[in-house]
């Protein structure tokens, strides 16, 4: 089978299930999967051998490779805050699409002496 042969249609049915059980991984508790999992989703219609072996790999990782998660135990929701960081590009997937992506954090306060944020007032 040739690498850009588009795959029939049992294995797209096929290939569209494990990439959306790897969305709801990668969206849930393997942050470090959502790029890869969103770049083989581009392809659902035109998928080929090229991201069937893409998609294999990935799966081969994500067993491979455990990713463990903290969730540090919270004193007070009154000492606590919200950081944020986001990424963008442009155009970088394969089909010329944009992707973007954030990451939210609740941190505990409580240790801090002196708070560096910046109070945001409505006017």
């Amino acid at each position: 089978m040739q690498r850009k042969s588009q795959l029939s249609e049992s294995e797209k049915t096929a290939y569209r299930a494990l990439v959306g059980q790897l969305n709801w991984m990668a969206t849930h508790t393997r942050p470090d999967i959502a790029y890869d999992t969103c770049e083989l989703s581009v392809a659902f219609s035109k998928a080929t051998v090229t991201e069937l072996v893409r998609l294999n790999k990935l799966v081969k990782r994500v067993k491979n490779e455990s990713l463990q998660l903290f969730f540090p135990r919270l004193h007070s929701f009154e000492t606590c805050s919200l950081e944020c960081y986001t990424d963008a590009a442009f155009a970088n997937l394969p089909n010329g699409g944009s992707q973007g992506g954030l990451i939210i954090f609740l941190k505990d306060d409580s240790g801090k002496k002196n708070s560096n944020l910046l109070a945001i007032q409505e006017t």
